[in-house]
């Protein structure tokens, strides 16, 4: 038999190397592809971590005894609606029980209702929640307490039922009332547990404005119980406030009141009005009504003269006025802060208390009195 010799062809060796270079690729291409899986993978594991509501549980500390204070379900209300949160347990309990000292205890809880929220309270989705809700963060658990009013937890005692006097002169119609100061105090939470007006003209009434020197009338008298208001709180100091015998007392800012010191009632305001029936151009001296309305002035008063009348005339020599129509403010109207700050570029005050109204130019045309001439408005 004959035998068959075979040739072999030999691969030249360019061809070799860009086999191994082939595979080389390849396999480099593989090992992106891998990571940019793992890496996408990992990504997307991780955002979706992040976008997984926290696991939390919440545990209410409330009394039942205290109807002024608020629901403890109010407090976790904000939690348990969040969209970060999920909310595998909730228990309530009473703040007398052994369960709700031993909490007390272990997180310093100060003000009762209270809630305790232990799980993921520290994933970055829900971490935001507990400076909202004014909440301690602590190792194992939020805590977050009520405003008052409020169950001191270490003595048992109710803190923030705030009573309130208020001190009246029913007589003066045109004092000014405490009742819109009252009604922002309440706007903020202020709970007043009582409430009660007096004459100030009372037995108990005089006891007050002596122990709490009660210098003007109307006036309010509230318990120190306001203080556990974080907001009054700092209105007190920033108004120093005294605090005298478990009370705080404040009196009307803004006149007419009665003066206790003299006895009579201040910010009564009496206004003249000056003018000159010749000049048909001259502006509405009458407008000035809306702007002492503006600055809040009591006027009670009013009283016009011409100057051809004699009592008109009389009023331009004793107060030196040279241009009409104008204004007289009787010598009240110095009780008026804000009148007493921007008069003097439109006015003077006499040396006898009186406001003499000189700006005419601002208000419109105007007569000249020295010459005679009519100026007419360049506004």
């Amino acid at each position: 038999m004959a035998i068959r010799n075979v040739r072999k062809t030999k691969i030249p060796a360019e061809g070799k190397k860009s086999s191994r270079l082939t595979k080389a690729v390849l396999l480099l291409l593989l090992g992106v592809l891998l990571v940019e899986v793992f890496v996408t993978w990992d990504a997307t594991s991780k955002i979706g971590e992040k976008a997984r509501p926290a696991n939390l549980e919440i545990i209410q500390i409330s009394d039942n005894t205290c109807v002024q204070c608020a629901s403890v379900n109010l407090l976790s209300a904000p939690i348990s609606g969040s969209n970060s949160t999920k909310i595998l347990s909730t228990s309530t309990i009473d703040f007398a029980s052994a369960e709700a000292k031993s909490l007390i205890a272990k997180y310093g809880v100060q003000k009762i209702p209270a809630v305790v929220v232990t799980g993921e309270f520290k994933k970055d989705n829900v971490v935001f929640l507990w400076g909202d809700l004014g909440g301690k963060m602590l190792t194992d658990a939020v805590i977050i307490e009520t405003s008052a009013p409020f169950v001191n937890a270490t003595n048992g005692h109710r803190e923030g039922l705030v009573s309130l006097v208020s001190i009246v002169d029913s007589s003066c119609a045109n004092c000014t009332s405490m009742d819109d100061f009252v009604s922002s105090l309440k706007q903020t939470g202020v709970n007043f547990v009582s409430e009660k007006t007096i004459e100030y003209t009372s037995s108990e009434a005089q006891a007050w404005i002596t122990s709490q020197d009660i210098q003007r009338i109307p006036a309010i008298v509230f318990s120190k119980d306001i203080e556990t208001y974080d907001t009054i709180k700092q209105f007190l100091v920033q108004t120093n406030a005294t605090e005298r015998q478990g009370f705080y007392a404040y009196h009307s800012t803004s006149p007419p009141y009665l003066d206790l010191g003299s006895g009579k009632v201040v910010g009564l305001v009496s206004v003249i009005y000056i003018t000159d029936a010749s000049c048909t151009t001259c502006y509405d001296v009458y407008g000035h009504r809306a702007i002492l309305q503006r600055f809040g002035i009591t006027v009670v008063n009013e009283t016009t003269y011409d100057i051809a009348n004699t009592m008109g005339n009389q009023l331009i020599t004793q107060y030196n006025i040279t241009k009409v129509p104008t204004i007289l403010i009787s010598p009240d109207g110095a009780y008026y802060a804000n009148l007493k700050q921007v008069w003097p570029p439109v006015g003077t005050i006499a040396s006898d208390g009186w406001f003499v109204f000189i700006g005419t130019e601002a208000m419109g045309t105007y007569k000249d009195l020295a010459s005679g001439q009519i100026v007419a408005s360049t506004g």
